[in-house]
């Protein structure tokens, strides 16, 4: 159940004016004066209890009655129901100097890992028939190496978002080429504070560990901590590894701490921690992402509703015509 006019409960207070109005009233009401009452009876019957207490109680239950009308409950209806959209959801997307290494297949052809990145999240955004896919999510994308970069704030305009991917390309230059997770998603929980959807995630996809040099960044955020900031403004962060064929020892051993960091970030902020290896891996990884965060809409917009203000006003002239008429007939009261 809502209320049509909520703010109307503020005016609840005056219902609390009805007993000294009545008292009020009693006082003005017509009577004779007579010297010597003894004589009067003083039995006190049925029918002159309800005499003094139906009008008081009538008039008090369309009050109400009215009230309530203001506040104006209804209830959903049911078969008007639509899925409310209302995912604000931010691409945080490694451009680091790694991200160049053409290690990957799409579509049985080799890529660049951020060419396979921004051709799966291109799909992510556009359906098979080249329609939104997202419906009415706000989207935004960041871009990180060595520094963040807010390329686009969430945005309903899709094309936009497709328009940046498509000028994506790795930093080569070293040491702006290095890897800054926790700024990037610092900068991402930020932009996403500003969107009015309750429902608010982070898919961030990475090839490498946090690895910024301070001389570069001397205060850049740690990954754990971006995701306990994350955590505490109820934003999901999904983390997607790209993880390259290497046969170098070190490579490896850093391959498995990056994987691990990212499983940690997913992990704190109760999102989902993915390993891709292709650009099928991560096709399909983007496709349970899309699923995953569509299935936690569990709120729906409704465009009609059972209203019970006519019914309640209704109410409240039968009551007020019936107590006026039983004062005036059967629990009349001479002076």
């Amino acid at each position: 159940m809502s209320w049509a006019c909520p703010e109307a409960i503020w005016f609840a207070p005056l219902l609390l004016l009805a007993w000294p109005l009545w008292k009020w009233r009693e006082r003005q009401l017509p009577t004779l004066r007579h010297p010597d009452t003894r004589f009067l009876s003083t039995t006190r019957t049925r029918r002159l209890w309800l005499a003094r207490w139906i009008p008081l109680l009538g008039r008090g239950l369309t009050l109400v009655l009215l009230f309530l009308a203001v506040l104006g409950p209804r209830w959903p209806s049911p078969g008007s129901r639509l899925p409310s959209e209302g995912i604000a959801l931010m691409l945080v997307l490694d451009v680091s100097g790694s991200m160049g290494e053409n290690d990957v297949l799409v579509d049985g052809k080799p890529a660049t890992r951020l060419q396979a990145a921004c051709t799966v999240l291109r799909r992510f955004l556009t359906a098979s028939d080249g329609a939104n896919s997202r419906g009415n999510d706000a989207i935004g994308l960041v871009t990180f190496a060595a520094r963040p970069i807010e390329v686009c704030p969430p945005t309903f305009t899709h094309g936009s978002v497709i328009y940046f991917l498509d000028q994506a390309k790795p930093v080569g230059t070293v040491p702006d080429s290095s890897t800054n997770i926790g700024d990037a998603v610092g900068v991402a929980v930020d932009l996403l504070e500003r969107c009015k959807q309750k429902s608010r995630a982070i898919i961030l996809i990475s090839d490498g560990e946090h690895n910024v040099p301070v001389e570069v960044d001397k205060d850049a955020l740690k990954p754990r901590q971006a995701a306990q900031l994350a955590a505490a403004l109820g934003v999901r962060i999904h983390t997607i590894f790209l993880s390259g064929a290497s046969q170098d020892a070190a490579q490896q051993a850093e391959q498995q701490r990056a994987k691990a960091t990212l499983q940690s970030v997913a992990q704190m902020t109760q999102g989902v921690a993915s390993v891709a290896s292709d650009g099928d891996s991560l096709t399909q990884i983007s496709k349970q992402l899309d699923a995953l965060e569509k299935s936690r809409i569990d709120t729906y917009v409704y465009t009609d509703y059972y209203q019970t203000r006519p019914w309640l006003t209704l109410a409240s002239l039968v009551v007020l015509l019936a107590t006026i008429v039983l004062e005036g007939t059967w629990l009349r009261i001479d002076p």
